[in-house]
């Protein structure tokens, strides 16, 4: 078990209810702290505040997307050090594009298996951060 001072915290943002209990669910489970967000503006509000050291944020969101959403969370000082992996399942060179540019420093496709999705993110942190 990881020491909750080393514990790497992830803000999980997605509009699905279920997909967004399946996630933190998944991600607790490899040693996360996670919170979570509905949408855009409630993402931008909470990594102010919690400063999370990794947001995933779904693209496909009502209102503001999920790449606007990564483009303001990242231009608050609080934020300038939180990684953002956009989530997808729009695979178009221009969607990964704009999330680049938008400062996701990954694009990793939508799965629906929670599970994996834990795993990936756990590799992709520094380890460092993710307390091992």
């Amino acid at each position: 078990m990881t020491s909750p001072a080393f514990r790497t915290t992830v803000l999980l943002v997605d509009d699905q209810e279920g997909e967004r209990l399946l996630g933190a669910a998944a991600l607790r489970e490899v040693g996360f702290e996670v919170h979570v967000a509905g949408d855009g503006p409630s993402a931008i509000e909470a990594a102010a505040r919690l400063r999370p050291d990794l947001v995933l944020m779904d693209v496909r969101m009502p209102g503001m997307d999920g790449i606007e959403a990564c483009e303001r969370l990242l231009a608050q000082p609080e934020c300038r050090r939180t990684r953002v992996v956009v989530l997808s399942g729009d695979d178009r060179p221009e969607t990964v594009g704009r999330a680049r540019e938008a400062g996701a420093v990954a694009t990793l496709p939508k799965m629906f298996n929670w599970r994996d999705y834990a795993q990936t993110v756990k590799a992709l942190m520094p380890p460092q951060a993710s307390g091992t």
